[in-house]
Formats: structure tokens, sequence, C-alpha cells
């Protein structure tokens, strides 16, 4: 192996390292506060999740296409347009949360029972304000250490400090609560620590709706992927018997937990994929799908098979998730994890933003139409399916369009360069 190729694969374990191990800390440190939040709430536990669901779904909507364009732009940046990139999104950001937050809280006040409807209001309203994390920026300029100090570890010690504080009141309450007040801190922090070079020019809130227009395709895309991706627990705890919705829930939890390896795997190989042209650049899309597909493929084993023993010692025997379930939500893990490099290193970076749009749309429609359907009908395990459903519209939809984009592209010979400027637009 020659010095280049060593460096390359240096770098490149370098980033798994740390975009792997700071999202698995993330992924470990909510398994000491759930299981006791499961066993305070009982049959509320369903209305708890669905309550992070629709925290997740106003995340992603008050994020708008910051999390898929803003690495590529980033990564491009000088210091000074970085400082203006993060300045405008955390504008936007702050703009969209005006409307998100009230909405996603009435909604979960609407929907969850009357037993846990304040903590889970305040839990919906912690998750929607992860749309201020500085993730994407970190996950642009290639430095987890970023990751970890101002997106990782502010939830990590706020979880923490909660788990005590929740043993002593019998009350969950203080675990969104700390979450909230961490976001807030890392918000505060990271522009005083990180952003030391003043923007490229100021920015104002029309320049604030200015990126939220021009975001409006890709960040589309997201939110109807989200919108089927988070809309299960909702689903079920609005149609199914509470004992029921709440095991489905812990399907659904240890699912979510799931994809933190997707997630990290994702973050590690986007700039890495980017970074070079030409055959290069050909070999490490491949090898960043198999990586992907081997996921995916070990992953579903696990979650199949263990799913039903690890929601017993998670969550309690009470609201353990059967085979059925775990057997669902195995499929949709891996048709999500071997779609991923499809769509966050070929499409969307070379502009097939309406691919996607056009993907995910479908797998919306299908998807949700399969889960209300099974819900009416009393089916968990078909709600479950339903999701699963989606994953392989979308993997059946974007794999030859994203095949053709890695030929077209990365052929020897080729104008690269030209659509390598076109990233993130």
């Amino acid at each position: 192996m020659n010095r280049d190729n060593a460096g390359a694969a240096t770098e490149v374990v370098r980033r798994l390292a740390g975009f792997t191990g700071w999202p698995l800390l993330s992924l470990v440190t909510p398994l000491v506060a759930t299981p006791i939040i499961a066993r305070f709430v009982g049959d509320g536990w369903s209305g708890v999740v669905a309550a992070m669901s629709i925290g997740t779904f106003g995340m992603s909507l008050a994020t708008w296409g910051w999390s898929y364009v803003g690495p590529a732009m980033v990564a491009q940046a000088s210091e000074a347009e970085r400082s203006r990139l993060y300045t405008e999104s955390v504008y936007s950001r702050l703009l969209m949360l005006a409307f998100v937050l009230p909405a996603t809280v009435v909604v979960t006040l609407l929907l969850a029972p009357a037993s846990v409807r304040l903590p889970a209001a305040l839990v919906a309203c912690a998750f929607t304000m992860g749309a201020l994390s500085p993730q994407w920026f970190c996950i642009g300029v290639g430095r987890p250490k970023l990751l970890g100090l101002y997106d990782t570890l502010p939830r990590v010690i706020g979880t923490i400090v909660s788990v005590p504080i929740m043993l002593w009141t019998r009350s969950m309450i203080a675990y969104p609560v700390l979450l909230i007040i961490a976001i807030l801190v890392a918000l505060w922090l990271f522009p005083r620590r990180v952003i030391t070079t003043a923007p490229s020019s100021p920015v104002s809130l029309g320049d604030a709706w200015r990126s939220i227009r021009s975001m409006t395709s890709i960040a589309s895309a997201s939110l109807v992927g989200v919108a089927y991706a988070y809309a299960p627990v909702p689903i079920a705890t609005a149609l199914l018997l509470s004992i029921d919705s709440s095991r489905f829930a812990s399907a659904d939890q240890l699912y979510r937990y799931a994809l933190f390896a997707v997630t990290a795997l994702g973050n590690a190989l986007q700039g890495w994929t980017l970074e070079v042209e030409g055959a290069s650049g050909r070999r490490r899309h491949h090898a960043a799908i198999a990586l992907h597909l081997l996921l995916g493929l070990l992953g579903a084993v696990g979650i199949a098979l263990l799913g039903p023993w690890a929601t017993q010692v998670l969550f309690g025997p009470q609201v353990a998730a059967g085979f059925a379930l775990t057997s669902w939500y195995a499929l949709a893990f891996l048709f999500i994890s071997a779609s991923t490099p499809f769509l966050r290193n070929l499409l969307v970076p070379n502009g097939r933003q309406r691919t996607v749009l056009l993907a995910t749309s479908v797998a919306a429609l299908f998807g949700i139409i399969a889960m209300v359907f099974a819900g009416l009908h009393h089916s968990a395990a078909g709600i479950a399916a339903g999701l699963a459903l989606s994953e392989a519209v979308i993997m059946a939809a974007t794999v030859l369009p994203a095949l053709r984009v890695l030929r077209a592209r990365y052929d020897v010979g080729t104008g690269a360069a030209t659509h390598h400027g076109d990233q993130g637009r």
C-alpha cells in the first residue's frame, strides 16, 4: 500500500471511529433512562414513545434541509463562509422552531394518554429542539471531536443527571427538562468556542428565509421520509389497545437505537466518498455500498432474533415485543441501511433531489396507507410491515438512478469536476 492509500485508509478509520463512537455513546446513554421511564409509566409508555416520534419529526421540520445539504456545503467553504453558513443555519432553524415547536406540543397533548400528557409534551419539546444541534456542521468539517463535545456530551450529561432525580421523584419530567437545558447550553457554547472567524458577510432574517426557500425540495423529501418513518408509534397509539401499542413502542425503540449504527456509518463515509473523483471515488462508493449492506444484514438478524429478549430486559416483560414485530422491524432496518449510500452519497450531492422526493413520497403513500389499514384491523405486526414496505419502496426506486449517477460521474475522463460543483444545490 502506498503512502497516499495508507493516509486515506487512516483518515476513514479516524472518521469512522469518531462518527461511530460518539453516536454509539448517544445510543447507550438513553438505555439508562428509558427503562426507568417505561417502568414508571406502564401502559402510558406508547404515549411517551409517540412523543419522541412527534418530536423527531418536529426536529426534522425545524432543521429543514441543513442536515442534507449543509455538510457538503460547509466541506467546500472557506472559514469565513463556514461562519456565515452556520450563522444563517441558526437563524433559519430558530425561525422554523417558532412555528414548529408549539405545533408538536399541541399534537402530543392531543394524542398522549392523560396519565403522561405533561411529561410527553416536554419530551416532544426536547426532541424538537434537537434541531439546534451543530451535528451537520461537525460532519461537514470532518471533526468528530466537535460532534462529541457540542452534541453528544451535553445530552449524555443531562440524561445521566436526570436518572437519580427520576428515581427520587418517581417522575420522568427531569429527563426532558435536562435535555432542553443541555441543548441550549451547547447552542450558546458552540459559536463562542468553534466559530471564531467573522462571517464573510452579515446575516439577516431575510437571508434565513431565503435559505429556507432554497432548500424546499430536499427538505420536503426529508420530511416525507421522516413522516412515514416515525408514523408507526403514533398510529399504533391512536388505533391499538394501550398494552398492544406499548409493546409495539418497545419494538420501535429498539429499532431506533439500532439506526444509530446506520447514521454513524453514513456520517463517517459521506465526506470520505465525496472527496475524490475518478476511479478512486468509484472504489470508495463501492466500499460504502458494501459496508452499508453488511451492516443491514447483521443488524436485521440481531433485531429479529434478539429483539424479544432485548425489549423484555430493557423495558420490562409487561411491554416486551414479540417475534412478529421484531421481524418486520428487522426488514425495515435492512432496507434503510442498504439504501443510505445511494441517497446520501450519490443522489442528493449530485442534484437528484427530485428523484429522492418522488421515491420517498411514493414510499410514504404506500407505507402510511398500509399502517393505517393494519391499525384499523388491530394488527400491530401489520403496522410494522407497513414501515418495512416503505423502506423497500425507497430501495427499489433509488438503486438504479444512483448507479447511473455513479457510472456517469466517476468514470475516468468524464466531467466530474462540473458535477462536483453542484453538490448541495
